[in-house]
C-alpha cells in the first residue's frame, strides 16, 4: 500500500512538472548571439527649432527594433564591443530606429502617463497580468507563441521609461486571471543595459510594480509600474556593418571625417631649410604634411 502511495505522489509531482514546463515558451533569440555587445550608454544631443537643444541618454528603442531587424533579417548583428560613435553609421541606424520606435507609439505613452497622484497604480499593474480580452499576456503570447519576438515599453515606477525586446515567457501555475499565483509570471527580456545576458522581468505583487529579481538583476534596480506590447513594430533592413578587430589597448585606430561645404586642400610637405637660410628654424626638424580647409564661397 506505502509503494502505491508513493507511486502517485510521484506521478502526481511529475505531472505538476510537466504542466509547469509546457506553460514556458521561448524564442530563438539569444542576447549573447543576437543582440548587441555594447550597452546603453549613448548620451543624445538632439536638435529642436529655433536654435533650441537637449541632452537625452540612451537609444534603448534602437537597440530593441535594430536587433530584431537583424534577426529577422537573417543577418550578422554588429558584435562590436564598444559603443558606435556619434554620426557613424550603426549610431545612426540606432538613432533612426530610435525615433520610429517612439513616434509609432506615442499613443501608448501617452495611455500610460495619465496617472494623477499615483490613483491608477493598481490599474496600470493589473493590466499587465491580464490574460485574456486584449490583456498584455494575450498580446504577448500571440508573437511569442509563433517563435516571434516582440518589444515592449515599460512605464517607469523609480527609475526611467525604458524599452526592451522580450523573447519569452512562463506563466507557472498562472492563469492569466489575476488570481492566484500572479508573482509565477515571468518575461524574459534582451535588455541592451545588460548586453549578453537574457533579463527576467517578474510582478513584484506586493508593491504593484514589475523589476528584475534582486538576485538576478545584474545590479538594476529600476522599477516599472506596467509594460505594453508593441504591435506597431515593422521590420527594416538594416545595414551591413562589419566588425573591425581592433586590439584593445585603449588607443584609437579609427578617425571619420565628415565636411560639409568645405574643401580639404594638401600642401606640399614642408621641408627644413639649411641652417642660417632666411626663414629657417635654428635646428632641422622632420619632414611633415600640412593641411589647410578653404571655405567655399
Amino acid at each position: 500500500m506505502k509503494l502505491v502511495s508513493g507511486m502517485v505522489v510521484l506521478v502526481s509531482c511529475l505531472v505538476v512538472s510537466l504542466a509547469a514546463t509546457a506553460q514556458a515558451k521561448h524564442t530563438p533569440f539569444d542576447p549573447a548571439k543576437h543582440g548587441f555587445n555594447f550597452g546603453n550608454d549613448f548620451q543624445n544631443d538632439v536638435k529642436l527649432p529655433a536654435g533650441m537643444d537637449i541632452r537625452t541618454g540612451g537609444l534603448c528603442g534602437g537597440f530593441a527594433y535594430a536587433s530584431l531587424d537583424y534577426f529577422l533579417g537573417n543577418r550578422p548583428i554588429p558584435r562590436q564591443n564598444y559603443r558606435p560613435a556619434d554620426n557613424t553609421p550603426l549610431q545612426q541606424y540606432l538613432m533612426a530606429r530610435e525615433v520610429t520606435s517612439l513616434v509609432s507609439n506615442a499613443d501608448k505613452w501617452a495611455e500610460i502617463s495619465v496617472n494623477p497622484g499615483g490613483a491608477r497604480d493598481s490599474e496600470f499593474f493589473n493590466w499587465g497580468l491580464q490574460g485574456t480580452n486584449g490583456g498584455r499576456i494575450e498580446e504577448l503570447k500571440s508573437f511569442i507563441d509563433r517563435g516571434m519576438p516582440v518589444p515592449l515599453g515599460l512605464k517607469a515606477d523609480k527609475g526611467g521609461d525604458h524599452q526592451v525586446l522580450a523573447i519569452g515567457y512562463d506563466m507557472g501555475r498562472y492563469r492569466g486571471d489575476l488570481g492566484a499565483f500572479e508573482s509565477d509570471f515571468k518575461i524574459f527580456i534582451y535588455d541592451s543595459n545588460h548586453p549578453n545576458r537574457t533579463m527576467t522581468l517578474v510582478p513584484d505583487v506586493a508593491n504593484k510594480v514589475y523589476r528584475y529579481p534582486t538576485g538576478d538583476a545584474d545590479g538594476d534596480t529600476n522599477t516599472w509600474r506596467t509594460y505594453f506590447v508593441d504591435k506597431n513594430y515593422h521590420a527594416q533592413a538594416p545595414p551591413n556593418i562589419g566588425t573591425p578587430n581592433y586590439p584593445n589597448d585603449g588607443l584609437a585606430h579609427e578617425l571619420l571625417l565628415r565636411f560639409l561645404g568645405q574643401q580639404l586642400h594638401a600642401v606640399r610637405p614642408h621641408r627644413a631649410q639649411p641652417a642660417g637660410a632666411p626663414g629657417a628654424d635654428q635646428r632641422p626638424h622632420p619632414e611633415r604634411h600640412v593641411w589647410r580647409r578653404h571655405q567655399r564661397r
